[in-house]
């Protein structure tokens, strides 16, 4: 593992993932603040609420907070990455890829380190090469990874 400035290129693949987390931000509390603190105001002004009306209000609106708060979170440390300009590169000799829970990992058989992969970049990935990855620093997205230079990231994206 080495620890490596970030390329332009990786700065602008990381604001990219800021914009667009940042999008889903917006567009779900513009979402929550109209129907859960719009309809129960507009029933609190024309009508008499029950008893604990307001309490059960302020509460399902706090715990549906709790999602926007877990994606500015996560905006949160791929800022920090951008700020910092680090990222971690790994070059792997012997590794297999595991079908997780949730979604593919590439696990280094010395270390037994997991990285995820997207399931689009898996045909391109040759086990029996090494391997070169490449992560950010604190939100460890991936960045760069290949057998060789080419990145199956942007090869993946062209297709």
């Amino acid at each position: 593992m080495k620890e490596i400035e970030l390329t332009q290129e990786n700065k602008i693949t990381l604001k990219k993932y800021i914009k667009f987390d940042l999008f889903l931000v917006i567009l779900f509390f513009s979402a929550f603040v109209l129907l859960i603190g719009v309809i129960p105001l507009i029933l609190l002004i024309f009508t008499k609420p029950t008893e604990g009306f307001l309490k059960r209000s302020l509460l399902v609106m706090c715990l549906l907070f709790i999602p926007f708060l877990g994606v500015l979170w996560k905006v949160f440390k791929i800022y920090r990455d951008v700020r910092s300009g680090k990222k971690l590169r790994f070059e792997i000799e012997k590794y297999e890829i595991k079908n997780d829970k949730k979604s593919m990992v590439l696990v280094d058989i010395n270390t037994q380190k997991k990285f995820e992969v997207a399931e689009y970049l898996i045909p391109y990935i040759e086990t029996e090469k090494p391997i070169r990855i490449e992560i950010a620093k604190f939100s460890e997205q991936l960045l760069f990874i290949s057998n060789g230079e080419e990145n199956y990231i942007e090869k993946a994206e062209k297709t």
